[in-house]
């Protein structure tokens, strides 16, 4: 008798969304620059989140090797950098003799409080807290014990101090060493970590005595610091954060979202905070921005009266190549500040200029930026990884979603959905809040090459597997506020949707899902009453479990391990299903799904040699195939009927995405062959 063969292709092993064809996050150079003050760090913080929002933060460069971006030459507003960074314009900032001192070691007999403290060299100093009660506390806290340090300016000067090692607090005493002489603005206590550096950054104290105290967060806080800190004569430029950003390889991203820095949104519960920038004398400053065309507004506001601010918008221009790298300055001029005009999709630099009162008091700006039409998380304003191409696909839907896709669109933006269709049938797509727009369909062949003429589809050298995107009718229509596309009698296999805004320049919020009517009513044979008859002839099915019900478990097996222990586990997963499903349900989560399955009957009227060959290896479906002795009954509990075992005694079952299920003389009788989900 010959082999029975059972081939179940499944186009992909799971429901819903296929994220990552194209590289969607690029990545930012590391940045140089510690966290100044907790109001800072939380501002520069928040706008990084909304950065992230769009995805693409900063100046494209070359893909990687595996389709990941390379290092950007762009920096983000946020925090980080190492201990040795300095404030101040450029790095001009220099280090100073701190009054009097020398590098002298301070005298050991020093006890470090109000009456007798320490020196503060310009070397700086490391040792361990000192075990006492607490005698001073800042405005900023400090409960426990606490160790002081005593400088002189001879002159106005700038002063970045920097303490690590334990969780303390810092704060500058002025002229006496006593809580009501505080420096204003001094107290630092870093909230969102136990041992980051604490830092005091003054563009210019006057000339005169202070001093340092390092005070233990808590009175429990033991251990080690370190004091590192720098002078600057003159005074520098506090505020001036984000440098080096004075070209455009250095330029700061603000993103392609739109984004006010007066009024960045807080955690929830949190008032808006307000970031700022400075330019210092003789400082330029950029910033980068991405947009997907339509209108764009950008304005820069003045928050105080230290000088003058003037800005200009430039199309990138980029130099380069992948061998020696990439990199960007400034092209073709769009026009100054304020600016309101339509550009086309693209990436722009801001270009601040300025005039400064002084040396340590630039001009303080805020800048505001709408587009007309913001992107989604697959958008880029870079066509080579944007979603509207095959090869940028990022939504690949295969069933019907728990809750559509969100998506916008406008301007330039084009979006594109993979539509994969298992079985053939009507493909149905609502793009909710979509009426108005435009779209085509096109099939995908997958295994194109040309060897006739030795080119590709894309008129390129013919490769072993090329793809061609043919166009598909289909109904494409308006129905009240939707659009919906119809694909009828869609054969099985792949469709590409492009999605377009038709003209719409404003943005355009839309939900995405779609019905594949082979699929939607699940398997004709997902339950034993309807289980589909296999011939004893060679014979090929294909089938699906796609919207399948769980009617069985799978088998269970016994196994010896390395040092002689039993271990019991299911063939499925399916206990391990059960116990998924049970825990996302106590904490409230979408249920993970449990392994479904299909039933084929086969009759063997006397006893013969069986061999079922599966294969899901085309579509990457994992499953375990299994047979139950039926008797030509379907019991409700079908768990009652016998497993079909191998000549070891084992219960038949075999996983995998591809199997060879041979049984040697399996007797006459009614059996159930049955492929199954994994776990």
């Amino acid at each position: 008798m010959g082999a029975s063969k059972l081939r179940i292709p499944l186009r992909h092993p799971f429901k819903g969304v296929q994220i990552g064809r194209g590289p969607r996050i690029w990545v930012v150079h590391e940045n140089r620059f510690r966290a100044q003050k907790k109001e800072s760090t939380m501002q520069k913080l928040l706008i990084v989140l909304l950065a992230l929002s769009w995805g693409v933060l900063g100046c494209p460069s070359a893909p990687g090797p595996d389709g990941d971006e390379n290092e950007t030459s762009s920096q983000m507003i946020f925090d980080g950098g190492t201990a040795n960074d300095q404030p101040g314009d450029n790095g001009s900032q220099t280090s100073g003799d701190a009054g009097p001192n020398d590098n002298t070691p301070p005298p050991s007999n020093a006890a470090g409080t109000c009456a007798d403290p320490y020196d503060l060299l310009p070397g700086g100093d490391t040792r361990a807290m000192p075990a006492r009660e607490s005698a001073l506390v800042g405005s900023c806290g400090g409960a426990g014990p606490e160790a002081v340090y005593k400088f002189v300016l001879d002159e106005d000067s700038g002063v970045n101090i920097q303490v690590d090692g334990i969780d303390s607090v810092i704060y500058l005493l002025g002229g006496s060493c006593s809580a009501a002489s505080e420096v204003e603005n001094s107290c630092r206590d870093y909230e969102y970590a136990a041992t980051p550096a604490e830092e005091i950054n003054i563009a210019k104290l006057a000339a005169g005595t202070y001093y340092l105290v390092v005070d233990a967060y808590s009175t429990e806080e033991r251990g080690t610091y370190n004091i590192s800190w720098t002078v600057t004569p003159g005074g520098f430029c506090a505020n001036d954060l984000y440098e080096p950003n004075q070209d455009a390889d250095g330029a700061v991203s603000l993103g392609a979202t739109d984004i006010d820095t007066a009024a960045i949104e807080g955690a929830e519960g949190e008032p808006a905070e307000s970031v700022e920038f400075e330019i210092c004398e003789g400082d330029v400053d950029f910033f980068s921005l991405g947009h997907m065309g339509g209108n764009l507004s950008l304005t820069a506001t003045l928050t105080d009266e230290a000088g003058t601010i003037t800005g200009e918008i430039f199309k990138s221009k980029r130099t380069g190549d992948e061998d020696t790298g990439y990199s960007y300055e400034e092209g073709e001029s769009m026009g100054e500040l304020p600016f309101d005009g339509a550009l086309e999709s693209g990436l722009y630099f801001l270009k601040m200029t300025g005039t400064a009162a002084e040396t340590a008091d630039g001009p303080n700006y805020t800048l505001a930026v709408v587009h007309e039409c913001e992107p989604d998380s697959y958008d880029s304003y870079d066509p080579e990884y944007d979603d509207g191409s095959y090869e940028n696909v990022s939504i690949q839907l295969n069933n019907t979603l728990p809750e559509p896709v969100q998506r916008k669109l406008c301007a330039d933006d084009v979006d594109t959905v993979l539509l994969d269709n298992v079985i053939a049938g009507d493909i149905t797509v609502t793009l909710m809040g979509g009426a108005g727009f435009a779209a085509v369909v096109q099939s995908v062949n997958e295994d194109v090459e040309d060897t006739e003429a030795g080119t590709d589809s894309d008129g390129g050298v013919a490769d072993e597997e090329d793809v061609a995107l043919t166009d598909r009718v289909a109904d494409v229509a308006d129905v009240g506020d939707d659009l919906v596309v119809t694909i009828t009698d869609a054969a099985a296999g792949s469709y590409l949707l492009t999605i377009s805004a038709n003209g719409v320049p404003a943005t355009t919020e839309y939900d995405l899902n779609a019905i594949f009517a082979g699929i939607a009513d699940g398997p004709a044979n997902d339950q034993c009453e309807e289980a589909t008859t296999l011939l004893t002839d060679n014979v090929e099915v294909v089938g699906h479990t796609f919207n399948a019900t769980d009617d069985v478990d799978g088998p269970t097996t016994e196994d010896v391990n390395s040092i002689g222990d039993t271990t019991i586990s299911s063939c499925n997963g399916e206990p391990e299903a059960d116990e998924a499903m049970a825990a996302a349900e106590d904490e409230g989560l979408e249920p993970v799904g449990t392994p479904a399955d299909v039933f084929y009957y086969l009759n063997l009227a006397q006893a013969a040699d069986f061999e079922i060959n599966y294969d899901g290896s085309d579509n990457g479906f994992s499953a375990a195939v299994y047979m139950l002795i039926s008797n030509g009954t379907c019991p409700v509990d079908l768990s009652s009927l016998p497993y079909v075992n191998t000549a070891d005694g084992a219960p038949l079952c075999a996983t995998g995405t591809s199997n060879r299920i041979r049984v040697d003389d399996l007797p006459a009788g009614d059996y159930l062959l049955v492929v199954d989900g994994v776990f």
